[in-house]
């Protein structure tokens, strides 16, 4: 829940500035998007310390996690992709399995690598049929909005 805090302060506080950015002259917005960004990255290497020094852990598991999941927020689909992979690799009955499948999917559609990302959204209930509601509704939704079939 920590992790998740830190994670969603920084975005907030980004998400915040970002509309004065592009809209105003103030300088203050600037400075406070450049805090929220550099938060951002001690956030990921906390995360990566997490993932280095206790690999076997929940606590890695949810990091690699984060990890994905800021570079999927900052649409670095490359990067997150690449980090979801890793969850569901090193960690696949972590408890962020289907959520980390979900995004891995949508990350690969936004790389315009769609025949994968339509297999992966389409694999989540196979491979954890637990999955929540919540999880296999969004699946199905993003599924239908790029086109598979």
């Amino acid at each position: 829940q920590a992790a998740r805090r830190i994670v969603l302060a920084c975005l907030a506080q980004a998400q915040a500035n970002e509309a004065g950015v592009l809209a105003s002259a103030d300088i203050e917005y600037v400075h406070q998007l450049r805090v929220a960004l550099r938060r951002l990255r001690s956030a990921l290497r906390l995360f990566r310390e997490v993932v280095q020094s206790y690999p076997e852990t929940d606590y890695a598991a949810q990091a690699q996690y984060w990890i994905a999941d800021i570079h999927y927020v900052r649409k670095d689909y490359e990067k997150a992709a690449l980090a979801f992979a890793d969850v569901l690799k090193k960690y696949p009955q972590a408890g962020r399995g289907p959520e980390a499948m979900l995004k891995l999917g949508l990350s690969l559609i936004n790389l315009e690598k769609k025949k994968e990302g339509c297999t992966t959204l389409a694999a989540i209930k196979q491979k954890y049929p637990k999955a929540s509601d919540a999880i296999l509704s969004r699946a199905e939704r993003e599924a239908k909005k790029a086109g598979c079939s």
